[in-house]
């Protein structure tokens, strides 16, 4: 999900599908790094297992959610994980619209650490505008506690939104009114290590196991080394952005475009003119289903390292009661005009790469890494179950 930013409108990507449910590291890290280096890698887990985590749901592959609460004593909400967007709101008892009917809703006067700032707060995404106003409370995610962290209390929104709200995960220079984003507050009173959070999602609708790591990353959850890039962007997870190869060759460009790396998008996204080029490399993709096991890996360039995703990992597959149906998850459709527009120039590689490739965004040093996600992680292979 992409908040509308500062020099296009950025935009909440298939918005359609996700409505439905809604410098060098510090020193500390470069030294924890070189001891794990020396140890083999079934045993750099133990290092690993002191990293905060928090569990994250499979939403019909088409959202990633996870519990958080707000408060004292705690109230518990249901928020999206959007890399995105940097602002975290959620609804309050005063929203009495019909998009929050079943929504939980955060009540200020339950709280004895709660402080109502009152200041209006307007959050513009694609699919729609949220409003209400600003409030300041401890702010919990997994066991990891946040205090004074200023949210939106929303009063309504027009898009409805799935869950109780959203946790932004970008950098403060994206947040409405330049308010601290919650990771960035984490880090900032020392309650996670590092400036990075990772991002580990599960491959297969519903599937269990997805998780988010505060404050560094986890060796188990990928293979092979984290290749790391600079972001280019102010603001945004923005990486320099190669091209596609389709059967290993290099897809024509028609111009040189960016990367955006977003979480709250499900799916890819992507100007007309390079989809139109994708098909014609793969042909349609079924509906039933019929051939997806042979269609060709599509191969993002980045910084000129390729990373492919296998079709197992860009094609939907959704059992019905009767049968089962096959989707693309990247699209250029179903878009405002000015979606359409900035897709001239970008793409954005949402769940669908990020499903494929763990993810580190380390914040402090403005760059993101990828490393090949471990497909056969076993449920509670880290200690951290919240």
């Amino acid at each position: 999900m992409v908040r509308q930013g500062y020099f296009l409108s950025f935009l909440v990507v298939l918005s359609l599908f996700a409505l439905a449910q809604c410098e060098h590291a510090d020193s500390s890290l470069l030294e924890l790094d070189l001891i794990k280096a020396s140890f083999p890698r079934s045993l750099r887990g133990f290092l690993d297992s002191n990293i905060p985590s928090v569990v994250v749901t499979n939403s019909q592959d088409e959202a990633y959610f996870a519990q958080m609460s707000l408060g004292s004593p705690a109230q518990n909400f249901t928020v999206q994980l959007d890399t995105g967007s940097s602002n975290l709101w959620v609804f309050g008892k005063e929203c009495e619209s019909a998009d929050c009917k079943d929504r939980k809703k955060f009540d200020g006067s339950k709280s004895s650490t709660f402080t109502k700032i009152g200041t209006s707060l307007t959050i513009p995404y694609h699919a729609g505008t949220i409003s209400g106003y600003l409030g300041q409370d401890q702010a919990q995610f997994g066991e990891t506690t946040v205090k004074n962290q200023q949210f939106g209390i929303m009063k309504a929104e027009n898009w409805g939104l799935a869950c109780d709200g959203i946790l932004g995960l970008g950098m403060q220079s994206l947040a409405v009114d330049n308010i601290t984003p919650w990771f960035v507050n984490a880090y900032e009173q020392k309650v996670v290590d590092s400036s990075i959070f990772s991002l580990y999602l599960t491959a297969k609708m519903n599937q269990k196991g997805s998780k988010i790591f505060l404050g560094g990353i986890n060796s188990d959850y990928y293979t092979g080394d984290i290749r790391y890039h600079d972001i280019i962007e102010d603001g945004h997870y923005m990486l320099s952005f190669d091209g596609v190869k389709v059967n290993g060759e290099p897809l024509p460009m028609e111009r040189t475009l960016k990367a955006l790396i977003d979480s709250g998008t499900p799916g890819l996204a992507m100007p007309k003119w390079l989809n139109d080029s994708i098909l014609q490399q793969t042909g349609p993709i079924s509906w039933d289903c019929k051939g997806i096991e042979s269609l060709p890996d599509l191969i993002f360039m980045i910084d000129g390292i390729d990373y492919p995703v296998p079709s197992s990992d860009y094609v939907v597959v959704s059992s019905e009661p009767t049968t089962k149906l096959c989707q693309t998850q990247w699209s250029t459709g179903q878009f405002s005009p000015d979606m359409q527009k900035f897709l001239e120039n970008y793409i954005i590689l949402g769940d669908t790469f990020m499903k494929t490739y763990y993810t580190a965004f380390d914040m402090k040093n403005k760059r993101i890494g990828f490393a090949r996600a471990n497909p056969d992680v076993k449920e509670g292979a880290s200690l951290e179950q919240y």
